[in-house]
């Protein structure tokens, strides 16, 4: 993807414009007062207050500021916070206890404070900006005798009146809830005698450099113009130029690459700077481009002159302010100093998981404990990143987990390449706000779009689009409201389409108005107009009312009915049981009837003697059976009784029961008939309070339809710089070099939440203090295994002398090793973290390099111990050709004299060889030139050269034509192929003499980013009789002669060692 593609301004209603209307003029002066018995001077880094008088004249001569307005709790009066520079100034404004009298500011007891970077963020988003006259701190009666008795805007609190009334402008957060004082950490102790021994030294480093820099650029002849031109370039604010040189200058120009220019004058002075933005601009012949940011006068810059060297002071000046800020405890960096000066106290790190979203690739156990760890680290993390580990897959990581977090990111690093690189990725990620700082002449095309010039011309046309676009949606949109509120009169009681017409207008403002969402939001105070939840419910609760009552006639009903059913059914068995009961009676009175009968039967037939006592007996039967019926009788009319007396109780109970029934009904659909009256009502109400609001939204639109008119204009014609104040606040992530943070004027005062530094293992403590001065939190990722700093023994020389002279304690370790290996071995094991399985190379090769530099802790990923070697002529991904048997005048290198030593100028039979793998190489696979899959790695200047003039004068011979060009990028030394990677890579050792010299070489960490440039093949020249001849104990080369060693032995039995003469059969005949 194209970094064009990727977002590099928000778009969203969190930004901020700081358009002319929406900056506040003053007419005033702003007096505030102070006490006199105490001293409110608080929370200063340090406790290292300015002084008063200097307070005093800072704010004296201040014309802008920043202000937000909060309400006293109870009223009464305002808190107004200032932001004025580096000061975050608290005030109350009100009038006396009494609430009589003049209003005025009055100073807090906790007043001037230093303006953290969380305080800063506050006030830039949500304040007011706001231009005066200046800010007059006086006290309690100076401010009657200078201010209220000579002009009204003060005595009559006109002035503190117009302050206030700046609450309706600040962002809608500001203002509610309570006051309180920002948060702010706790001043820190004095410094400690060893952390000002620390500081010095550093400033000795620093001065030490910018001396040497102006000696060398004095020491090197002018180079004269012959032509000027102007170049024209819309994106930027500066001044360009291109100048033709005379042939011979040119030359000389571009093979000593400087960084700045100046134009001589008569006499030697410096008449005007350059910065050097292409050393060879297209269809330039002997030209190269400069600028400068300053304005010129017409003639300012003559058609002939000369250019000389110029060291900047600007670099010397902004590493010595960074010190300085250190020792004052004005950066927000609280651990370096102590940390650096081994006084630091370790606190226990925190632990915490950062969510990884599910990826074909997901992060290995060691980048994911980097990545946990760098991530919740409350001060430092070192992170050891071996070649092809994926380190920019971890620091994309921590970006995205920060970012996510609200904070802002500074990547950096002491290159350009390696911040590019970085920012490259970054720009993937469209959700992700991106800016580099730097020039095109000096960055990679890949992240041109990121320049901030380029940043700030794609917002300003964005914006323009977006006005032109909005003005007609907003002039629809108005055009949806009026109709919307002619529908919503006419509504009556119809909820559901009123509800649906909000949701429409909320639909299209929210999608097509998409920069005014946050405006839609906060257009009116209370309930946003288009939610449209309440109305939905009273929707819902009317529609629900009728039917509830309809299923309660039914319930009515239905239960009504089963009350005459259970009636009916109860009586039904009343009656049967009654004939039941009745029936059994009766069966056993005749049975006793008929009994008795028999009997009286029986003794009326008795004869003889004792017939009068049988027919007396007889009598006395027929009386029982009397008293029989009479008791059959007595029992029928009870049971008649018992029968009427519960039929008239279930009548009863059903009667009760029906009627109980209709009194819940009718209670339950009063309590519905009177909800629906009230729910009535409130839709009433609520329909009339959005028409209200309606009506309120669509005349704040029109105002912004001409405010967007009017500003469409405004910005159509805006010179872009204006625009970066936009940028510096808003933007997720911000690259620039070590240096290159701190010269920037717009982002010179930024602050940051996290400093991520790349390739940190080759850069000093006096260079790395400057990205990490600008942030709480530092992530280091690099590699002391890897290249060292550049460290020239003039510079050592210079800080030894300046030392002696000093008497002071300085220690040069500081200047010879990288902060980043220094830090390694001294820091507590929960500050670091190793990524140890890499997946660029091919398993022989990182093998060699795991037990040679990271104690076997260094392993290949899957898959790369299958690489095969890229070409049928090798039988390994990893070849060394030896040229110790070819004879010492064949195979030795070349040099002639310099000015004090003998300089190495190459190796003619190592050139050849090189020139002959890349033939052979093309030969076989020709993609690989198309593809820029090939590098050649040589460690010396000169011999560097010396290949590239062989390769071309091949390629003039119709020979090396698929070499991809240009040449200067295909032949170079190993620092420049730091972080890159090529299927092919070949290097040459160049040295090859009988003394067994290896010169540089000794610091054998060159060796380890150069064989593990190589993707699928890596080839490897050099005489072994040299490299491998055994070296006193002690001596700077013993340690690369034992490598040398055993690489030998290693590719013996891993690799492939070839002799160079069965590679070139000739060589071996050469005289």
């Amino acid at each position: 993807m194209r970094t064009s593609d990727a977002k590099l301004i928000p778009t969203t209603g969190t930004l901020k414009f700081w358009r002319p209307q929406d900056i506040v003029q003053l007419s005033f002066v702003i007096p505030i007062i102070r006490g006199e018995d105490y001293d409110q001077r608080t929370e200063w880094p340090g406790g290292n207050f300015p002084s008063w008088s200097e307070i005093k004249a800072e704010l004296s001569a201040s014309k802008s500021a920043y202000v937000s307005i909060k309400p006293m709790d109870g009223g009464g009066g305002h808190f107004l916070n200032f932001l004025v520079g580096r000061y975050m100034i608290q005030t109350v404004c009100k009038r006396n206890q009494s609430g009589q009298g003049t209003l005025r500011v009055n100073l807090t007891k906790s007043g001037i404070k230093f303006a953290n970077n969380s305080m800063r963020r506050t006030m830039l988003v949500q304040g007011v900006r706001i231009e005066h006259r200046g800010i007059a701190l006086t006290t309690f009666d100076a401010f009657f005798r200078d201010f209220t008795d000579r002009d009204s805007v003060y005595s009559s609190g006109r002035f503190a009146t117009e302050l206030v009334s700046l609450e309706a402008k600040q962002a809608p957060e500001v203002g509610k809830g309570k006051h309180r004082a920002d948060e702010e950490d706790e001043p820190l102790t004095p410094l400690l005698e060893t952390e000002e021994n620390l500081l010095h030294t550093l400033e000795t480093y620093v001065e030490a450099e910018y001396f040497l820099e102006e000696q060398e650029a004095r020491a090197i002849a002018g180079f004269a113009f012959v032509e000027v031109t102007p170049e024209k370039r819309v994106a930027s604010v500066r001044k360009y130029f291109r100048l033709r040189l005379l042939e011979s200058d040119c030359k000389r120009l571009r093979a000593l690459a400087p960084g700045m220019l100046a134009l001589e004058g008569a006499v030697g002075e410096r008449l005007l700077q350059f910065r050097v933005d292409d050393l060879a601009p297209n269809g330039g012949i002997h030209q190269i481009v400069v600028s400068t940011g300053e304005q010129l006068a017409s003639g300012a810059i003559p058609d002939t002159g000369t250019l000389v060297l110029f060291a900047n002071p600007t670099q010397k000046n902004v590493r010595l302010q960074v010190i300085e800020n250190l020792r004052q405890r004005l950066s927000p960096n609280r651990w370096l100093v102590p940390l650096a000066a081994q006084s630091y106290v370790h606190s226990n790190r925190p632990t915490i998981s950062v969510p990884i979203p599910p990826a074909k690739n997901p992060p290995n156990p060691s980048q994911l404990l980097a990545i946990n760890a760098g991530a919740g680290t409350d001060d430092y993390m070192l992170v050891l990143g071996p070649p092809g580990t994926g380190k920019t897959t971890v620091i994309l990581r921590w970006v995205e987990f920060f970012a996510s977090q609200g904070k802002r990111i500074l990547i950096s690093s002491q290159n350009n390449k390696a911040v590019d690189n970085v920012l490259e990725r970054l720009a993937e990620n469209r959700k992700l706000t991106c800016v580099r700082l730097g020039s095109e002449g000096t960055v990679s095309s890949s992240v041109h779009d990121l320049l901030i010039d380029n940043c700030a011309s794609s917002l300003q046309r964005r914006l323009v689009d977006a006005l032109e676009r909005n003005v007609s949606l907003l002039a629809h949109f108005e055009k949806m409201c009026i109709a919307m509120e002619v529908s919503g009169n006419a509504m009556g009681h119809g909820v559901d389409g009123f509800a649906d017409g909000l949701d429409r207008l909320q639909e299209f403002a929210f999608e097509k108005l998409g920069d005014l969402k946050g405006f839609l939001t906060h257009a009116v105070v209370g309930e946003n107009v288009f939610s449209t939840s309440v109305l939905r419910t009273y929707h819902d609760r009317l529609t629900a009312i009728p039917l509830r009552l309809e299923q309660l006639t039914n319930e009515l009903k239905s239960n009504s009915l089963g009350v005459e059913d259970q009636k009916t059914a109860l009586l039904s068995k009343l009656v049967k049981d009654r004939k039941t009961e009745v029936e059994s009676f009766g069966a056993v009175h005749q049975t006793q009837c008929e009994a008795l009968d028999d009997r009286k039967q029986q003794l009326s037939e008795k004869s003889g003697l004792l017939k009068p006592l049988y027919s007396i007996a007889a009598w006395g039967v027929s009386r029982r059976k009397r008293a029989l019926i009479a008791k059959h009788e007595s029992e029928l009319a009870a049971a008649e009784k018992r029968y009427t007396d519960k039929v008239d109780a279930v009548t009863r109970e059903a009667v009760a029961l029906l009627a109980q029934i209709e009194a819940e009904h009718g209670s339950v659909q009063g309590k519905l008939n009177s909800e629906y009256q009230q729910l009535l009502g409130s839709v009433e109400t609520l329909r009339k309070v959005k028409l209200t609001q309606l009506a309120v939204v669509r005349e704040s639109f029109v105002r912004v339809v001409h405010e967007a008119t009017a500003w469409h204009k405004t910005i159509s014609n805006q010179r872009q710089e204006g625009l970066y104040s936009i940028l510096l606040n808003f933007v997720d992530v911000v690259g620039a070099t070590c240096i290159g943070i701190n010269t920037n004027k717009f982002f010179k005062e930024a602050l940051f939440d996290v400093v991520i530094v790349d390739e940190s293992g080759q850069i000093q403590l006096h260079n790395l203090s400057v990205p990490l001065s600008r942030a709480p939190k530092a992530i280091l990722v690099g590699d002391h295994k890897q290249l060292p700093p550049v460290v020239k023994d003039e510079l050592v020389d210079e800080v030894a002398s300046r030392a002696e002279a000093d008497s002071g304690d300085i220690d040069t370790k500081l200047l010879k090793k990288s902060w980043f290996e220094l830090l390694w071995d001294s820091a507590p094991e929960d500050r670091k973290a190793m990524l140890n399985t890499q997946f660029r190379c091919p398993a022989v090769i990182s093998d060699y390099i795991s037990a040679a530099f990271y104690e076997n802790k260094y392993f290949a990923g899957a898959g790369m111990a299958e690489k095969k070697p890229l070409f049928s002529f090798f039988s390994s991904p990893m070849v060394f050709i030896d040229t110790s048997k070819l004879p010492m005048h064949v195979r030795q290198e070349s040099s002639r004299r310099g000015d004090d030593r003998d300089e190495l100028i190459g190796n003619v039979i190592e050139t050849r060889l090189v020139l002959d793998v890349l033939g052979r190489a093309l030969s076989s696979s020709p993609d690989l030139g198309e593809r820029r899959e090939i590098g050649v790695i040589v460690p010396y200047k000169l011999h560097v050269q010396e290949i590239q003039r062989a390769i071309s004068a091949r390629q003039r011979a119709g020979e090396l034509l698929g070499l991809p060009s240009p040449i200067n990028e295909l032949v170079a030394s190993v620092d420049s192929y730091q972080g890159q990677e090529r299927d092919l890579i070949v290097f040459t050792f160049t040295r090859s003499n009988p003394n067994g010299g290896v010169g540089f070489l000794a610091d054998w960490r060159r060796l380890n980013v150069a064989m593990t440039r190589a993707k699928r093949q890596l080839v490897m020249i050099g005489d072994f009789s040299t490299l491998a001849k055994p070296s006193k104990v002690g001596r700077r080369d013993a340690e690369f002669k034992d490598a040398m060693a055993q690489l030998r032995s290693f590719v013996q039995k891993h690799g492939q060692l070839i002799d160079a003469s069965a590679w070139l059969p000739d060589l071996a005949k050469s005289k």
